[in-house]
């Protein structure tokens, strides 16, 4: 009768998935497993959990490890045997440890190293197992305190993060380190996308012009939406450190030279960093209407004057035999309105023109106002010193200089006062996407992508609704039959 086998590896780090840790492994228990003169597992049997933790800190989950022990209580290995490369680089954490050994004493499986062999009925076999996976578990929890300290110590003293992969814009270090040239490329890249954000072009239009004008990620792969997102609102963009999620009061700084350190020169201005934030960080910013990207300028921001529904687009035709004619329309869904697309949308940017023009100098003063006193900028240095603040409570509990009461006290008070601070910036968040309308809009509007012109429109007609009354011929225009209505007049 045929032994059944399985064989689990691990690594903790391979961030290049080189897989050189777990092929010495598979390697090491193939040996084994010949020796032994048992069937050595093929691909199916081979559980691989490769550059993921097996430590209470990880934040990945081991999906391979969750596998094995499904298979195994589903009966898989019964009477079997499991590979196994070391006992600690399984089980780093000693409540994992004893299920993973009831399992095996369930099914009467024996697991193998490259060097062992364990009997899961053994007491003293069990305990010395048990002993080896508590010192790494103990190793673990001991690195991490240090390396809790030490980065609390960094956000202190203003330290960059250096660690993981290289950030956009950024020389970097070790292997990860490019040229000069390439990094200030990069950042003239950030500074447009930044600017385009401004001006209302959205993350995807920005994505797709950069992945087909090849301009890549700092790992030189293409960007999504999610990544360059990601990119923006990193603090260290602007000079900055953040910390447990907070800003800290001190530019972000990277070492130069033994116990020198300099602050980071920013690609970002911090006011043009707080706009870009501003705006991406919007909870009223959407991207989407009805499931799908737009594809038409002026999809869900008009609406019919009938039954309220926002109009949809499409071809449509109209005329007899031989006198056809096709052309693309907004409609209602109901069809209560049916109008000429290019017709529509010519009246309302000349509309719109219009009263831009008009309204130019109210919008450059409050524009003025704005960057003359951005009201921002102080709430996030007073959410900086908080903080601060936070970060220092645990260390005075540990110095026995305040007591636990009063440290939960204090953080109560400090967490109340940065959600104040945080409710009142979000209050600028949409009267601020006004002010990004160019001067020059009207000369730049054939070169903006569709995503741009939307967003401009939009900021626009957030406040009122487009309504087409069913006046007029189908495929004809009627400027009478357009109104501007207030959001609190349309129908429910």
């Amino acid at each position: 009768m045929t032994v059944p086998t399985a064989k689990y590896l691990r690594i903790s780090e391979d961030p290049h998935d080189e897989r050189l840790g777990v092929t010495r492994q598979n390697e090491d228990l193939d040996e084994r497993f010949r020796r032994r003169g048992l069937p050595i597992p093929g691909p199916d049997d081979t559980y691989n959990d490769n550059n993921i933790s097996a430590s209470k800190f990880s934040r990945k989950p081991r999906t391979e490890y969750r596998r094995l022990l499904a298979a195994i209580e589903a009966g898989k290995y019964d009477g079997g045997v499991i590979g196994m490369a070391v006992e600690d680089r399984t089980h780093r954490q000693t409540l994992e440890l004893a299920e993973f050994i009831n399992l095996c004493r369930e099914h009467d499986i024996t697991p193998i190293t490259p060097y062992i062999e364990y009997d899961p009925n053994d007491p003293d076999q069990v305990s010395m197992w048990f002993i080896k996976v508590r010192f790494a578990e103990a190793e673990v929890e001991k690195t991490s305190r240090r390396l809790r300290r030490q980065r609390l110590q960094a956000a202190e003293l203003g330290e960059l993060n250096t660690g993981g992969r290289r950030r956009f814009g950024f020389v970097g270090s070790g292997k990860q380190r490019v040229s000069l040239a390439r990094a200030l490329a990069e950042q003239e890249a950030a500074r447009e996308a930044a600017a385009r954000v401004v001006e209302g072009d959205s993350l995807r239009g920005i994505v797709n012009d950069w992945n087909e004008r090849g301009i890549k990620t700092s790992t030189g792969g293409k960007w999504n939406t999610r990544s360059l997102r990601q990119m923006l609102l990193s603090p260290a963009i602007a000079g900055l450190r953040i910390h447990h999620g907070k800003l800290q009061a001190e530019p972000a700084k990277v070492k130069v030279g033994p116990k020198q350190w300099e602050p980071v020169a920013p690609i970002l201005d911090r006011e043009t960093w707080e706009q870009v934030r501003a705006i991406l960080t919007d909870p009223s910013r959407t991207t989407t209407v009805g499931g799908g990207q737009p594809k038409y300028l002026l999809i869900g921001m008009v609406w019919c004057g009938v039954c309220g529904a926002r109009l949809r687009c499409k071809m449509q035709q109209h005329g007899g035999k031989g006198q056809v004619k096709r052309y693309l329309a907004y409609y209602c869904p109901s069809y209560h309105v049916t109008r000429n697309a290019t017709k529509l949308e010519d009246y309302l940017l000349r509309e719109f023109f219009d009263a831009l023009q008009a309204e130019r100098e109210a919008f450059g003063d409050a524009a003025r106002s704005v960057s003359n006193g951005d009201p921002i900028g102080p709430l996030r240095d007073r959410q900086a010193v908080l903080t601060g603040l936070l970060d220092r409570l645990e260390d005075k509990v540990a110095d026995e200089l305040i007591r636990p009461a009063t440290a939960k006290r204090k953080r109560a008070e400090y967490e109340r006062e940065w959600d104040e601070l945080e409710s009142k910036i979000a209050q600028y968040n949409s009267d601020r996407v006004r002010f990004y309308v160019p001067r020059n809009v009207k000369q730049l509007w054939p070169d903006y992508s569709l995503d741009r012109r939307r967003a401009i429109l939009g900021a626009v007609f957030k406040r009122v609704r487009i309504v087409v009354d069913p006046q007029g011929r189908r495929d004809g225009f009627d400027e009478n039959a357009v109104r501007v209505v207030p959001l609190d007049e349309m129908p429910a």
